[in-house]
């Protein structure tokens, strides 16, 4: 989440995340297991291309009442090459689901080429091209104005377009069609052993507590690792969280990289930061951090995650935003009278 890029198509998927119901009517089909931005690496052992260039992740996933993947990209305009590659990318690494692809507009060209592609692919596929309303646009474009921790409260903003989606045309490869339901896992582990399952259930505890805060919605790959990082703002400014490392501690850090500018600014009053985010607050080496002893209940470590993470978005990140965000106004500004 960088302050000052547009995050207008990341909105957009937030708000039918919300509004699942939007997209199930069009598609005909049920939704759960929503994700956003999720690593493409975490659906099928493809992260890189052959030069190694990492791959963009998917806008949204989703699994159906089939137990299928439903991957989503989306464009906030007409068709584009770009978006067409990322498309055929999605139909050439799933083994079978459904693949949407949502734009205001759709280029004949691409609507023939991908028609041809699903319906010799081999496998069960199902593509829907689906026309998103111009009347999206305005509301989308308000709300990516905003300080980025108020947009989850105005989501109902979208509210106001009666049909944001419609189905311009529907392809099912021949195979699709005797497709059968595959088994959803309802398997249990033990969060003291699974490192993976342990981030899972802290992420999903952050989004639910802390759904203003994009990161927590974007999809994450290496969770078996202790530390978990998330954007904060600014390219060098990052949080690095674990609810249990090495050590036998959990801890949440904001790292503030080469802006030590920032970091000055927010450490210059260390009583006020106690007493705002914890009395065990430490800040050194570009860091403002909180560390706790980790207990043997994992549970009780997440909780104590999610508690530290809400002192430091409230505290720190929004001021933070406003601030990276007029910089970036100034900069924009500064351009703009050189140009």
């Amino acid at each position: 989440m960088s302050i000052g890029a547009s995050e207008k198509e990341f909105i957009f998927h937030l708000y039918l995340k919300t509004r699942k119901e939007r997209l199930e009517q069009v598609l005909g089909a049920r939704l759960s297991h929503i994700q956003l931005e999720q690593p493409i690496d975490t659906l099928q052992n493809h992260s890189r291309s052959e030069n190694g260039e990492k791959k963009k992740p998917v806008d949204m996933y989703a699994v159906d009442s089939f137990g299928l993947p439903v991957l989503v990209e989306s464009v906030l305009a007409r068709s584009n090459g770009a978006h067409q590659e990322a498309v055929l990318r999605l139909i050439d690494y799933l083994d079978a689901g459904r693949v949407v692809y949502q734009a205001l507009s759709f280029q004949d060209k691409h609507v023939t080429e991908l028609r041809k592609v699903v319906e010799t692919a081999g496998k069960p596929i199902c593509l829907y091209l689906v026309e998103i309303a111009e009347d999206v646009i305005q509301p989308i474009q308000e709300l990516d104005k905003l300080n980025k921790l108020d947009v989850w409260d105005n989501l109902s903003l979208v509210d106001s377009v009666a049909q944001p989606l419609s189905v311009v045309e529907k392809v099912e490869s021949p195979q699709f069609h005797g497709i059968q339901p595959l088994p959803i896992s309802n398997a249990v582990y033990d969060y003291s052993v699974c490192r993976e399952a342990l981030n899972q259930f802290m992420i999903k505890e952050l989004e639910r507590c802390l759904p203003e805060f994009f990161p927590f919605h974007r999809g994450k790959s290496r969770l078996e690792n202790r530390v978990v990082t998330f954007g904060a703002g600014a390219g060098d400014l990052m949080y690095h969280c674990s609810a249990c490392d090495s050590r036998g501690c959990g801890f949440v850090e904001l790292r503030f990289g080469n802006r030590s500018d920032l970091y000055n600014l927010i450490v210059s009053k260390p009583r006020l930061l106690e007493a705002k985010i914890d009395k065990r607050v430490y800040v050194r080496d570009n860091t403002v951090g909180v560390q706790y002893r980790a207990s043997s209940d994992q549970i009780a470590n997440v909780r104590e995650i999610v508690r530290i993470f809400r002192a430091f978005i409230v505290n720190v990140s929004r001021p933070l935003f406003d601030l990276l965000s007029f910089e970036h106004e100034v900069k924009v500004m500064r351009r703009r009278m050189t140009a």
